[in-house]
């Protein structure tokens, strides 16, 4: 029979429902958060690239339609560089938050450790003394 009482038992695994659901509520934020930033820059570049179009469909002189290649190849490289820096702001954050849940999770396992009941001491320690043979 185990010495553990009911409501420790319901307590953990509440602990454990609560701590995953957490985790998941931490994930989907930045999945959402990703995902909205995805929208958005395929949105700029659809309009960006309807502009370009549309004045490159303008130019009369070769050398104006080559300058503006470049230039548009400069920015795409700005505002790539600036997409991926905003992936690792909105990773970084998440694992930010998932070592503050998991630290919180970790201090509060050994605060109840800490407070165990004496009847849980007496049963771990008779799984962990050694039986003879006999």
């Amino acid at each position: 029979m185990s010495s553990l009482r009911p409501e420790y038992i319901g307590a953990a695994q509440k602990a454990v429902v609560d701590t995953t659901f957490e985790f998941l509520t931490k994930t989907f934020d930045s999945v959402q958060q990703l995902v909205e930033l995805n929208v958005q820059a395929v949105k700029s570049t659809l309009d960006e690239s309807q502009e370009s179009l549309s004045k490159g469909l303008s130019t009369q002189e070769p050398h104006e339609l080559f300058a503006r290649q470049k230039n548009l190849a400069q920015t795409a490289l700005e505002k790539a560089q600036a997409y991926w820096r905003h992936v690792c702001e909105i990773l970084s954050g998440t694992q930010g938050e998932f070592a503050a849940l998991f630290e919180a999770q970790l201090k509060q396992y050994q605060h109840d450790t800490k407070n165990a009941s004496t009847g849980t001491e007496t049963a771990v320690a008779a799984w962990a003394f050694p039986k003879t043979p006999g």
